[in-house]
């Protein structure tokens, strides 16, 4: 068996300490001082060499891991590092001994910009750790370096694995934790006992079991109940088992819809009558197809009849129109479009603007012989020489035709003047002849002051007028008179337009559904078409015809107008499916529905198959499992209290000697509903109440004490034997102090004891008691260091 002591402490820029050298006696070594002198900051320091943290900062729930500090708290000077060395001795049981030495570098802050790596709980991973040749080794190099991975268990293999995991409870007994155990509620008493002697882990199991067969009770179990109901409220009764025949698959809609693929999916049978429906609904219009034929035809003429009397006349007059015309109505459409030319044309010789004529397509139009060339010559010419004439002359030029197409109008409107006043001004020369001979020199005036090019383009228009006059303008009066002495192309000229074509269409349309050949024409006399009109009402009336009320029924029923629109591009192709075609799908839909059944009658088997086999693991090999867990941990439990309830009830008689006639600690325990340690109770013989609302809080101390000591004589196993009292006696009486001394005395004379106390008095006794024995011991006084 290995024992481990600390030898050598040394400690540069921690905390009050810039450098100093601690050494320990492998017996007592006594810390005395006022407070805050660094007691427990030497603690501190053992404790972070020997397990690379200090629970009572990094566990500190105060203290907010998130948050940038500038400075180190441990440092002295944070600009500098901090080093913490250690020497330790390792005695084995053959009493052979040697060292090891470790030392842990918090570097010293190179910059003053605040970072969280210099928060209190960052500590381990800013530290580096070192296993030196010697105490004396001043320089931490690089090699000497334990990688931070290995450092766990470079510390479980020097200090054993109870300094790691039960430091605080078993090594060191801090001052402000004293009587954080026995102020736990008894339940929560049990929880660090757990935890104390590693057998958290054991219950962690166990409640993992215990959740594990409440999940597969009540998730799994009772999922499976729920897919059992609901595949069982989806089979339908009376669905056969049996081998099924599977009816050839073809595709009846040209149309993709789910219910008409080769696999189909059903929920259930909700889903199955659903597509019955649907496909029901698409064989009673096939059966009635010819009575939704002519119910179309009815719903036609009856929104004709809808419609008021004036619109009925107007639609039926377009069409008596339109079916008289008849072949006419190409050539007459053509007449109209050259009447309308003509009459353009005939306008502008009015206007006398004979250049803008289009004497090509009037002479096709009438069909004369006209020198086309010579007058696009003329043109040309006329164009250029306009081109060629100043805005002046122009204007002159201008002014000569109008007053020559003046001077011709009112020839054509009077006659000769006999009264003699003038047409330009109104003036009245008294004599027609006296009038003229102004005209005339008057114009000839302005035509000596136009240039060349305005006389020319003068004679060019003259020469287009005489063209016109002698060869056109008769032809264009005779084609005028021609095309409007046909009465009906009159009635055309006057009549026709798109919208009142289109009507003609559409009741040509609505005739033609009822077979009504009409032998109406349209007719000059608007009495005749009235009458004509009528008798068409009149037969439409009676072409509507009477469906059955079963039609009717089935039509509201299955929507016939959707099934055509959904399921088929036209009536015709509704007519291709035949009866038998749709009753072969329906065959095929019962077919894929039974077999479907039958997947899921396997499903439910296959369900309540695996969900009796987990209730049989829930009911006898998990329940089996967990109790056996139970009894167990129970009977650890039991072992791990007995152990402990002796030396700790010997230990507190021998602190507590004023207390019950000498008498220690009961400890006592009840069991749960599972037969585990439920709670803890510590109580005074012959009582039944905690010691925790009973005693004292300097009885308390003195019950801590004893319960510590227990636990590290008990438990320490190989490796450190060091404990560690930080200010034990602050709040007990001078007995009990008395007794408690005897007690390291003659109980842990062999261990290495580190206590602190800020009582002179407590630290003058325990040196002499540790002195007239003759056991090591040291006095330390951190304020003379």
């Amino acid at each position: 068996m290995n024992n481990i002591f600390l030898n050598k402490l040394y400690l540069e820029n921690y905390k009050l300490f810039i450098k100093e050298t601690l050494t320990f006696e492998d017996g007592l070594n006594i810390f005395d001082g006022p407070n805050g002198y660094g007691k427990t900051s030497v603690f501190d320091a053992i404790e972070f060499v020997i397990t690379g943290t200090i629970k009572r900062i990094t566990e500190n729930k105060a203290i907010n891991g998130s948050l940038k500090y500038n400075h180190i708290f441990l440092a002295n000077d944070s600009r500098k590092d901090t080093i913490i060395k250690s020497e330790f001795y390792i005695k084995d049981a053959f009493n052979d001994s040697h060292k090891i030495v470790i030392a842990k570098k918090i570097p010293g802050v190179r910059t003053t910009v605040s970072s969280v790596d210099r928060n209190p709980k960052k500590l381990a991973e800013i530290t580096e750790t070192y296993l030196l040749p010697s105490f004396e080794t001043e320089e931490l190099r690089d090699d000497y370096i334990i990688p931070r991975d290995q450092l766990a268990s470079k510390q479980i293999e020097w200090f054993g694995s109870t300094s790691q995991s039960m430091y605080t409870m078993l090594y060191y007994v801090q001052q402000e934790d004293r009587l954080e155990f026995f102020r736990a509620t008894e339940k929560e008493r049990v929880g660090s006992i757990d935890v104390l002697f590693q057998i958290n882990a054991e219950k962690i199991k166990l409640r993992e079991i215990t959740q594990a067969q409440k999940k597969l009770k009540n998730t799994i179990i009772k999922g499976l109940e729920e897919k059992i109901n609901t595949l069982s409220a989806n089979i339908s009764e009376g669905v056969s088992l049996s081998t099924l025949n599977k009816p050839e698959y073809f595709r009846l809609l040209s149309r993709d819809f789910p219910w008409d693929l080769e696999t189909l999916r059903f929920r259930n049978e909700s889903d199955f009558q659903e597509i019955l429906k649907v496909i029901s609904g698409i064989k009673a219009f096939r059966q009635e197809i010819e009575s939704y034929e002519i119910d179309l035809k009815n719903r036609k003429g009856v929104d004709f009849l809808s419609l008021a009397e004036e619109v009925q006349q107007n639609r039926l007059l377009s069409f008596l129109f339109y079916s008289t015309i008849g072949e006419k109505l190409g050539d007459y459409i053509e007449r109209q479009k050259n009447l309308n030319f003509l009459n353009k044309q005939y306008e502008l010789s009015v206007n006398e603007k004979y250049v803008e004529i289009d004497y090509q397509q009037l002479s096709k139009v009438l069909d004369v012989e006209t020198d086309i060339a010579q007058i696009q010559v003329l043109i040309e010419s006329y164009t250029y020489n306009q081109s060629n004439t100043k805005t002046t002359q122009q204007t002159l030029q201008s002014v000569l035709q109008i007053r020559k197409q003046l001077l011709n109008k009112s020839t054509e409107l009077l006659g000769d003047n006999p009264s003699g006043i003038c047409q330009y001004c109104g003036f009245d020369w008294k004599d027609s002849k006296i009038l003229s001979e102004q005209i005339a020199a008057t114009t000839k005036n302005l035509e000596k002051l136009a240039d060349g090019s305005i006389q020319q383009c003068i004679k060019i228009i003259e020469q287009l007028k005489e063209i016109f006059v002698s060869k056109l303008k008769q032809a264009i009066e005779n084609k005028q008179r021609a095309y409007l002495s046909d009465n009906l192309f009159n009635e055309f000229l006057r009549l026709h337009n798109p919208k009142f074509m289109q009507q003609s269409v559409d009741m040509s349309y609505i005739l033609s559904l009822f077979n009504i050949e009409s032998t109406f024409v349209f007719s000059s006399d608007p009495q005749n078409n009235t009458n004509a009109i009528a008798q068409l009402q009149n037969m439409i009336k009676s072409s509507i015809k009477l469906l059955p009320p079963e039609y009717e029924s089935n039509k509201t029923r299955f929507g016939y107008d959707a099934i055509l629109d959904t399921y088929f591009d036209s009536l015709e192709k509704a007519k291709e499916m035949s009866l038998e075609m749709i009753d072969k799908k329906i065959d095929f839909i019962r077919y894929s529905f039974q077999a479907s059944q039958q997947e899921l009658y396997k499903q439910l088997e296959a369900l309540k198959e695996k969900k009796d086999t987990l209730k049989n693991i829930i009911e006898k090999d998990l329940n089996e499992y967990s109790t056996k867990w139970k009894q167990s941990i129970s009977k650890y439990q039991a072992q791990i209290l007995s152990k402990i309830e002796i030396p700790f009830y010997i230990y507190s008689a021998r602190i507590l000697q004023s207390y019950q006639g000498g008498q220690g600690i009961l400890m006592s325990q009840s069991s749960g509903t599972e037969g585990e340690v439920d709670s803890i109770r510590f109580t005074s013989p012959g009582h039944e109440h905690d010691i925790l609302y009973t005693m004292s809080s300097g009885q308390l101390s003195g019950v801590l004490l004893s319960f510590s000591l227990a636990l590290h004589k008990i438990f320490k196993g190989d490796g450190l034997d060091v404990m560690f009292i930080d200010d034990p006696v602050q709040c007990m009486d001078d007995l009990n102090i008395v007794s408690f001394v005897e007690l390291l005395r003659s109980e842990f004379a062999k261990s290495q004891l580190l206590i602190s106390t800020h009582e002179k008095g407590f630290a003058n006794y325990i040196s002499y008691k540790y002195k007239k024995q003759n056991l090591p011991y040291k006095r330390i006084n951190l304020k003379e260091l």
